[in-house]
């Protein structure tokens, strides 16, 4: 039976699993389609949890990539992939488990036991590649610190700054340039308190920085609260550190705050 992958939010990982279906497509019956909103345009990560499927419902095995199908009503989903959403199967997983339980591994291994046999056989090159997206959407803090298994940090910053500099038309030593002067400007900004004992990086009055998650993550490591479009970001955080973070978020008086941006939109984790 033709098993149909239904995938989430556009990102650089959701690329990855679109690139690995295509490969096993060549070997056995596999496709991918995308989850979309009721406006009919592809899911958000603010949507992806009320997605529709494009179409009616298929005579297939469907297995769902880090989306939530809630319609047509009654449809049968075989088998969900995320890790991201608490209670997933990689939810909060160790960054030594982080290939098993990103959505990426996850995919893999369940091409592998549909029968994809390339799956067992990747070429070397691709193979890093998938790990270094895996690790960087799963736990990319834990990865600069060398805890995710075959993924060497130097390696993963390069990867990561010639990602960055493909998508903004500039060298990768321009963009390694300005993380470095953003990890200069981050260790000078002052440390927060939030609850539970935990320490934050306080950069709101530094606006917005470029390579501010990878600043973080690999010179800071710590997390880090920056402002970007009138909303508070909270880069290179755990569960624990995010879970604090929005308490302190929902106990200010805002809109009249000075602790939040003029026109404050909300808050997010990068």
């Amino acid at each position: 039976m033709r098993t149909i992958y239904v995938l989430g939010t556009d990102d650089a990982e959701m690329r990855a699993v679109e690139k690995v279906i295509d490969l096993a497509a060549q070997e056995i019956d596999v496709q991918y389609t995308w989850a979309l909103d009721r406006r009919g345009v592809r899911v958000t990560r603010d949507t992806a949890d009320n997605a529709c499927y494009p179409g009616r419902p298929p005579r297939a095995r469907v297995v769902t990539v880090e989306c939530d199908l809630t319609h047509p009503t009654g449809m049968v989903v075989d088998h969900e992939i995320d890790h991201h959403a608490p209670g997933s199967p990689g939810y909060d997983a160790a960054p030594e488990k982080f290939w098993e339980t990103a959505s990426l591994g996850q995919v893999v291994a369940d091409l592998q036991r549909q029968g994809w046999w390339g799956g067992h056989h990747l070429d070397p090159a691709l193979e890093a590649e998938l790990r270094m997206i895996a690790a960087s959407d799963h736990c990319l803090g834990a990865a600069y610190e060398g805890r995710c298994p075959g993924v060497k940090p130097e390696w993963l910053a390069q990867y990561r700054a010639s990602l960055a500099a493909r998508a903004a038309g500039v060298s990768p030593e321009a963009v390694t340039a300005a993380r470095l002067e953003t990890a200069r400007k981050l260790q000078g900004a002052p440390m927060m308190s939030l609850s539970g004992g935990i320490e934050v990086v306080d950069a709101r009055h530094l606006g917005a920085l470029p390579q501010m998650l990878d600043a973080a993550a690999y010179h800071v490591r710590k997390p880090v609260i920056g402002v970007r479009n009138a909303s508070l970001i909270l880069f290179n955080a755990t569960e624990r550190e995010w879970l604090a973070f929005k308490v302190w978020v929902s106990l200010q008086d805002w809109p009249k705050n000075e602790a939040l941006p003029e026109g404050f939109k909300g808050s997010y984790r990068a």
